[in-house]
């Protein structure tokens, strides 16, 4: 018997504070969609962490891609 599970790749950062994972939100993830050719205007955005609730900017190379099993 072979069990399949699917695994999705989620978009997110490591908190400078605490070093929780971090989800990035729908509209920062909208803001960094490069489908098209021009780069945002403002590369840095403000994430506030989930575990310590501490907010501080991450730019662009910080976002880690995660692997979450379902």
């Amino acid at each position: 018997m072979v069990l399949k599970f699917d695994a999705e790749s989620h978009h997110g950062i490591v908190c400078l504070y605490c070093g929780t994972r971090t989800m990035l939100p729908p509209a920062v993830e909208k803001r960094l969609s490069f489908k098209d050719d021009v780069a945002p205007k403002n590369p840095v955005f403000l994430v506030r962490c989930r575990l310590c609730l501490k907010e501080a900017p991450y730019g662009p190379e910080e976002i880690v891609a995660f692997q979450d099993v379902a």
